[in-house]
């Protein structure tokens, strides 16, 4: 049930309760929707950490050869 604003400004009991029963099922649907993508964001974390570790090595080294290409061919 949504809330109708009354024209008359009087809001019964009744009305009072359905509205904080709306606000109270629309937080629980928002904090469910937090959690669940604060969960996913954990899990992209941990799957883009696992993807890029094999890749750290060969990039040290790779950056390794070129400052060594670079100092090599500073000094010609």
């Amino acid at each position: 049930m949504k809330h109708r604003p009354n024209p008359d400004g009087v809001m019964t009991p009744e009305e009072s309760q359905a509205v904080l029963r709306e606000f109270a099922a629309r937080r629980a649907e928002l904090e469910k929707a937090l959690t669940e993508g604060a969960v996913e964001l954990q899990r992209w974390r941990l799957a883009a950490a696992a993807r890029l570790a094999p890749l750290r090595d060969p990039l040290r080294q790779a950056a390794e050869k070129l400052a060594h290409a670079r100092a090599d061919a500073a000094l010609r």
